[in-house]
């Protein structure tokens, strides 16, 4: 979670040098991340209090990137894996790149829509296999975090399918959902949409 998202009624933050300081509101905390151009983000979110960290939300993305990409270089190939990729036009990113070298044991697959919905046709849309666990995972929707093409085809598609939503008298909840994402950048992410992924994985211990 980040910024707005986070509503606990307290944090420990921690500063964008490392230094503690100290437990606070978490509204407290948001002022003092926009005081200073960045972004308040939880990064212990099962810790009492929750920890909190002032930074760079961009570059925080980047480098958990980084490091995903440097450890997936020494993964083994023919590993058995969980593969986690985000949805854009369907398509699962670097899904059927793992496939060809992991044993993919189940795939997480986030976007837009609610959690637990449009399973089938992602999975059509990607030829997962019906033996291969999917879960479908609402994320977060903030432009101003997008680069180049991904930015311009995000924000395409916020001039025409939003319109068109907007548009519609006889919205679905999904739907409503769906547009206030759009429209105000909110995000859903959250740990009760790893709920279905926790309990598939302990029942396969």
């Amino acid at each position: 979670m980040i910024n707005e998202q986070i509503r606990d009624k307290e944090v420990r933050l921690i500063g964008p040098d490392g230094e503690q300081l100290g437990i606070m509101s978490a509204k407290e905390a948001y002022f003092k991340a926009k005081d200073a151009n960045l972004d308040l983000v939880k990064i212990a979110p099962t810790a009492k209090p929750p920890v909190c960290k002032i930074i760079d939300y961009g570059k925080y993305r980047y480098e958990l990137a980084r490091k995903a990409k440097e450890a997936k270089k020494k993964v083994p190939a023919h590993s058995e894996i969980i593969y986690l990729g985000w949805i854009m036009a369907g398509g699962i990113k670097g899904y059927k790149d793992m496939v060809k070298k992991y044993n993919v044991r189940a795939v997480c697959a986030v976007g837009m829509s609610r959690t637990g919905t449009q399973t089938e046709e992602v999975r059509t849309k990607n030829s997962i296999p019906k033996n291969i666990p999917l879960f479908t995972l609402q994320g977060n929707f903030d432009l101003e975090k997008l680069h180049g093409v991904y930015k311009m085809t995000m924000n395409m598609m916020v001039k025409t399918a939003g319109k068109s939503l907007a548009e519609k008298t006889d919205r679905t909840p999904e739907e409503d959902d769906l547009l206030e994402m759009m429209t105000n950048g909110k995000g859903r992410v959250c740990l009760e949409n790893l709920n279905a992924v926790i309990e598939w994985y302990h029942n396969e211990q």
